[in-house]
């Protein structure tokens, strides 16, 4: 959620320069770590560097950040979350139009099915995001195809894919990005589901991979990842792999090898953090499967207040640390869940020329 500018809303002036920290991760995590023949031949023209258009303002080693903390929820879409988030002075950020709609799958002359304010923090059954639901739903930029693409006994015309939450939900998140800059351009890697997202965080590619169809085995992976650049820097980066059931990082052979120094349980995130030994850079894994009270990584069905106590939990826990004033965190959303979103991702460039 936190991870690009746009122009999708007027960002206050106060906020500016915390983006620049966004943009400065978003280079860090999402350049692909490949070597010279793997550049793609797809490009689009360079945008201008910090340093021209913002020469007053710090922008790489001039930062005044020693640490970075990464973490990625799941599975919800920024209207779903965030349509309702107000800024200072305004009634509405105005994210998501209040008369947004998806037409009624059941009936074309029906009246469209517009959003509304969800009541339930437990969603009783995930909604599509695989690569064809999803690109459905998205209907070459359209993004009316959401409720008729989640049909089901339960849910005969789609309407829960058009549910909203506001800050009476979500009351940590809203007073978080009430106060901290928020960058509303979210938009995942891959119009698909969790793996390839997660890949794209963690090796600026999905190496073609478009499902959550690969085994959660160690050492699956021989590709290079952002942890290979950061070991290879001069001097070295350090970072480590805080992990509350499983790292998802383990799929890759260059992460497994690093076992157990540089991946350890979400114990020792708390631990580091009082401690003020806090890597340079550190990702944060939540827990990805489990019972829906226990899972608190935001994937349907289980509890958004779950998960949003977590992340609490992890932001406070940074707030209290002494690395705090010289730290920046970012959240995001790994993919939209099936949830809908009225603005269209733009086009990109496929990393490594894999289909």
């Amino acid at each position: 959620m936190m991870t690009a500018t746009g122009d999708r809303r007027e960002v206050p002036p106060m906020r500016r320069l915390r983006l620049l920290m966004l943009t400065f991760l978003g280079a860090l995590v999402t350049a692909p770590p490949a070597p010279a023949e793997r550049v793609p031949t797809c490009t689009f023209d360079a945008g201008a560097l910090p340093a021209q258009t913002m020469p007053h303002r710090p922008h790489g080693a001039a930062i005044p950040i020693d640490q970075i903390v990464v973490l990625m929820q799941e599975n919800r879409s920024f209207d779903h979350y965030f349509g309702q988030l107000h800024y200072q002075g305004q009634r509405r950020a105005g994210a998501v139009p209040m008369d947004a709609s998806n037409p009624d799958p059941t009936d074309a002359s029906a009246p469209p099915i517009g959003i509304f304010h969800k009541t339930k923090y437990c969603e009783s059954a995930d909604l599509d995001h695989s690569w064809n639901g999803t690109h459905k739903e998205y209907d070459g930029g359209l993004m009316d195809g959401f409720t008729a693409q989640n049909v089901d006994s339960t849910d005969p015309n789609g309407s829960r894919t058009m549910g909203f939450y506001d800050s009476s939900d979500l009351p940590f998140y809203y007073a978080l990005f009430s106060t901290f800059a928020m960058s509303d351009r979210y938009f995942c890697s891959v119009l698909s589901q969790t793996f390839p997202n997660r890949f794209f965080l963690l090796a600026g590619t999905s190496f073609g991979h478009i499902a959550n169809d690969l085994p959660m085995s160690p050492t699956e992976f021989s590709q290079r990842t952002i942890f290979n650049l950061l070991d290879e820097a001069d001097p070295p980066v350090s970072w480590k792999i805080y992990f509350s059931e499983v790292a998802f990082a383990l799929e890759f052979a260059y992460v497994h090898n690093h076992l157990p120094g540089n991946v350890v349980p979400i114990e020792d995130f708390m631990i580091d953090a009082q401690n003020g030994t806090l890597p340079q850079v550190s990702f944060v894994d939540p827990i990805f499967i489990g019972q829906a009270n226990v899972e608190n990584d935001e994937h349907p069905p289980s509890n958004i207040q779950v998960g949003q106590n977590f992340t609490a939990g992890i932001i406070n826990t940074l707030f209290a640390s002494p690395q705090w004033p010289s730290s920046a965190l970012f959240l995001t959303w790994d993919e939209h869940g099936g949830f809908y979103d009225h603005m269209p991702p733009p086009a990109a460039c496929v990393p490594d020329d894999i289909p």
